[in-house]
């Protein structure tokens, strides 16, 4: 893919960022361009596709993806980190992008983002809408090239402090779960993709628990639902402190 051209309706393909290549997407037109980053391990695919469709809930009505609605009032883009995936009911969808080495640090995915919309001439301001993740991304992002985001979205954030709180709260059979339930579904990709995402999440929230935003417009956007109404009980320890992880979650998202 060469240069951004304004009258263009739609752009997708590979971009060279200096002997590898992520897979970049954008449409719509006008600005501040928004930047849209998935939560850990998923694609750029999950901005395009309801979630709904996974098999989490009944079939839904068609609606319009984040993807489409924002490019309907301004030029939006999402890429592919390598080794990420999206589940589908046709098994998995594997990144577009180039893999690379694993584990990756935070600095190298935010490093590789920035060489893309460089390459892609997508110049700044950047509105950026990160999920999970993506909203600690975002907040790297900002420290490494500040005043090139002007506003952020973070969609139900990770944070370092969410870990670390956890840690602190639970016992250690529960964090030991707590843990599993990132970690074992992770192994089992790896089994059959070997390139899938890699992070260490103990460094991560280490090096990047002291990260502030520059003066800029921020929403932040907090699940409602219950993580228990997704984690199998078998999963956890008889008696699990639910409420304690929601407490935690709940006050990292407020000081967020």
């Amino acid at each position: 893919m060469t240069g951004i051209s304004e009258d263009t309706p739609h752009s997708a393909g590979a971009v060279d960022i200096g002997g590898r290549a992520l897979y970049l997407e954008w449409q719509g037109s006008g600005g501040p361009t928004v930047i849209l980053e998935s939560g850990y391990g998923h694609s750029g695919l999950v901005w395009q596709r309801d979630v709904l469709s996974r098999g989490w809930g009944p079939a839904p009505e068609p609606r319009t993806t984040v993807f489409d609605g924002v490019a309907a009032f301004t030029r939006v883009v999402l890429y592919d980190r390598p080794g990420t995936v999206m589940p589908g009911a046709d098994g998995l969808t594997f990144s577009r992008s180039d893999p690379a080495p694993m584990p990756r640090t935070a600095a190298a995915l935010v490093d590789d983002l920035h060489a893309a919309l460089t390459a892609a001439e997508l110049t700044p301001p950047y509105v950026f809408v990160g999920h999970s993740l993506g909203g600690l991304l975002g907040r790297l992002f900002d420290a490494r090239h500040p005043g090139e985001i002007a506003g952020m979205v973070m969609v139900d954030a990770f944070s370092p402090e969410l870990w670390a709180g956890l840690e602190g709260a639970l016992t250690p059979d529960e964090w030991a779960a707590m843990r599993s339930l990132e970690e074992a579904p992770r192994a089992q990709l790896q089994a059959i993709y070997p390139d899938a995402e890699l992070l260490d999440l103990d460094t991560l929230s280490r090096v990047e628990a002291s990260l502030t935003l520059s003066p800029m417009r921020l929403v932040v956007l907090t699940r409602g639902r219950p993580l228990s109404d997704v984690v199998p009980a078998e999963a956890v320890p008889a008696g699990f402190r639910w409420d304690v992880v929601e407490r935690v979650a709940a006050e990292t998202q407020a000081a967020l």
